[in-house]
């Protein structure tokens, strides 16, 4: 989808600005797999990828979206004008993202907690911002050209809000696809197999058997609750750092217990 930084070259000229390659196949694919996660906030970064709909829109708990078509929804915010939007995936899709975002008891989502998530993903400083542009231009270069002008309803689609001079849509795969597909599989909810934890809680290892009671600890703690590796990976690091361990050590030791504590691999 995106070109990374040590397969393009950028310009001599320094006022101009490092051109962004964009497979629209990939960039397609990996909304709709952002839009199927369990993460929030990777569903604020699907959403974003798919319709442009920006970031300060779906920080607003009023905001209101209905599906028109396939790939068609009508979106507001209070008691504003709508506005019309071509979704580049199922529009179904983007309506329970919505609806699951609004049903979340978190009050505001930062961009840099979005553009961190985007950086993981496409090994690029890109923005909210950026990642809007890069749909606006998907849309005119390869969808907009093929609807009824007079029947076209989505003219919102076409309000770029950044010029797109530096991005360019290529063919060639740029991505891999197998490795952001297991970091967003990282934010699954976590399903323990309990067998495998107390054998571990009775292991000779005193690391071991540590991390096994912390994990244990974690469940209890948050039993009813969502729970994915990043958030059981922070609180142990966290633990063992107040316990003296340097938790950096145990990297290895925590993702094999974790191969063999949950039902499917979700090491990213």
């Amino acid at each position: 989808m995106f070109l990374l930084p040590k397969f393009f070259k950028t310009k001599t000229n320094i006022t101009s600005p490092a051109p962004i390659l964009v497979n629209h196949n990939e960039f397609i694919f990996i909304s709709t797999s952002l839009l199927n996660s369990h993460s929030i906030i990777l569903k604020i970064l699907g959403i974003i990828m798919s319709t442009g709909i920006p970031l300060e829109h779906l920080n607003n708990k009023s905001i209101l979206a209905v599906k028109k078509h396939t790939n068609f929804l009508i979106y507001k915010i209070n008691s504003s004008r709508l506005f019309r939007k071509y979704s580049i995936v199922d529009a179904s899709l983007i309506i329970k993202a919505i609806r699951f975002l609004k049903a979340s008891s978190s009050l505001y989502f930062h961009a840099r907690e979005v553009n961190r998530i985007i950086k993981r993903i496409f090994s690029l400083a890109l923005t909210t911002k950026t990642i809007e542009a890069i749909y606006y231009f998907i849309f005119t270069q390869k969808i907009a050209f093929t609807f009824n002008k007079n029947a076209f309803l989505c003219k919102d689609s076409f309000a770029s809000p950044s010029k797109l001079d530096n991005i360019i849509l290529v063919n060639d795969p740029l991505l891999n696809i197998n490795k952001i597909l297991s970091y967003i599989a990282s934010f699954n909810n976590l399903v323990l197999n309990a067998t495998s934890l107390a054998q571990f809680r009775q292991s000779s290892s005193y690391i071991e058997k540590t991390i096994a009671f912390l994990v244990q600890d974690f469940f209890k703690k948050n039993e009813n609750q969502y729970k994915n590796l990043h958030q059981l990976t922070s609180f142990l690091n966290s633990n063992l750092k107040q316990m003296g361990i340097d938790y950096k050590a145990t990297c290895r030791i925590q993702k094999r217990i974790f191969l063999q504590i949950f039902k499917s691999n979700l090491i990213a």
